[in-house]
């Protein structure tokens, strides 16, 4: 489907989860089949799954304490900071699954902020997003805005 402004193709942007220990719960797969049978056969073809997670502030240790990042060796944060993302990349699976089996390109971008809303709300802005899809966790609504 084509922008009638500037003639690009339109895109889709669909939050999935504000915390990575969420781990792809059955609610967020709900919203993204709801996305994918809503805008896929109008032609909407370019999802943007849309993860954001709190800037990493400590670091576990092996005997279950945490400490605080400043206070690890660099390395010790970078090992941590790679398990996350490999964990967040896991979780995003079953997802470009889903869009894949519906020819649906799918980008996934992770932001680490501590502001929800506002980190959404730029990414809107920086890709003059026409579509956002949020997935709500009480009582099984979707809202589309």
């Amino acid at each position: 489907m084509k922008n009638r402004k500037n003639g690009s193709s339109m895109s889709l942007k669909l939050l999935i989860q504000s915390g990575w220990k969420e781990k792809g719960n059955k609610k967020s797969k709900y919203v993204l089949q709801w996305a994918l049978d809503k805008f896929v056969p109008k032609g909407m073809i370019i999802f943007k799954l849309i993860h954001v997670h709190a800037g990493i502030v400590v670091v576990p240790t092996p005997m279950g304490n945490f400490l605080p990042i400043s206070q690890v060796c660099d390395d010790v944060a970078a090992t941590y900071k790679k398990e996350i993302e490999l964990e967040t990349n896991q979780m995003f699976l079953p997802f470009k699954k889903m869009c894949e089996q519906r020819k649906v390109h799918v980008e996934v971008v992770v932001i680490e902020s501590d502001d929800v809303a506002s980190a959404v709300a730029e990414e809107v802005m920086k890709y003059a997003i026409t579509k956002l899809v949020v997935g709500a966790s009480m009582g099984g609504l979707f809202k589309r805005s």
